[in-house]
């Protein structure tokens, strides 16, 4: 997300799909491995994990991630293609 000054922010959002609603959410201007498995403990701190946990494949998502996913209890860690692509050619 580009800000007024061009300067790159990220954000990382959870979303409840059944309920479509935004259950957390945080920007930074670098974000880290760290950054990130704090983020997803903070989202989810008393044991109410979700079935299934779809990321994207940025390398932030790395083993790191992945193991301290699987340490929290998450059983699935599935990365999902971006479908950018055939957004903007369907969109025409």
């Amino acid at each position: 997300m580009p800000t007024i000054r061009f300067q790159v922010l990220y954000v990382f959002l959870v979303l409840a799909r059944d309920q479509r609603s935004i259950l957390h959410f945080n920007v930074t201007a670098h974000p880290t491995a760290e950054w990130t498995g704090q983020q997803l403990r903070e989202a989810f701190p008393f044991d109410q994990l979700p079935r299934y946990l779809l990321r994207d494949r940025d390398a932030i998502f790395g083993n790191g991630f992945r193991q301290q996913a699987r340490g929290m209890g998450f059983t699935k860690c599935c990365a999902r293609r971006a479908r950018l692509g055939r957004e903007l050619t369907s969109s025409g």
